[in-house]
């Protein structure tokens, strides 16, 4: 026997695979989050983002300087809760001349259903929102969804699927509202 046959014996093996497997079990969380930034610079202008994640966590900054020293900055945050089946999510961009618009999105799953909120402002300060509902059954799921614009017109959807055996039913009710 050779010392090459020895290294590929499994008995080998157990004492580090047992060490690498306790070192991954005690470490916290913490240990298992990554930061990272990047900078580019071009010829009209440099750009920064700096990108942080913690589990299934994740927040984004990017700023954007032109070579007049204009710059735009967006941010970005997504903190999922797997516990609680919550996933909230915003964003922001902010121009050179001070406007910002905004976006928030927030869901929540419970047993059997799922309800989704967003929002959203634009540069303007224009608003738009978002809300459903779905709502799971043995034979498929029952949603229903309101968007209203930013000129205040709403648009209803309601989605109803049944599946039984091989064969699946969609029906969908569409709704508008005229503008306020």
């Amino acid at each position: 026997m050779n010392n090459l046959d020895t290294m590929n014996t499994p008995t080998h093996y157990r004492p580090l695979l047992a060490l690498v497997c306790s070192t991954c079990l005690l470490l916290p969380m913490e240990a298992l989050a990554r930061t990272r930034s990047h900078t580019v610079v071009g010829n009209r202008g440099t750009g920064t983002r700096e990108v942080s994640r913690h589990g299934a966590d994740l927040s984004r900054s990017t700023t954007v300087t032109a070579n007049n020293g204009k710059a735009w900055n967006h941010t970005y945050d997504r903190d999922v809760n797997r516990a609680e089946g919550t996933l909230d999510v915003s964003s922001s961009t902010t121009r050179p001349d001070g406007s910002t618009a905004t976006r928030t999105l927030q869901r929540e799953r419970t047993e059997g259903s799922r309800t989704v909120t967003g929002h959203a402002t634009g540069f303007n300060g224009k608003t738009a929102t978002l809300d459903s509902e779905t709502v799971k059954a043995d034979t498929g799921f029952d949603r229903q969804t309101t968007v209203v614009g930013p000129q205040g017109k709403a648009k209803e959807t309601h989605v109803v699927v049944t599946r039984d055996g091989n064969s699946t039913t969609r029906t969908a009710t569409h709704t508008k509202s005229p503008k306020p």
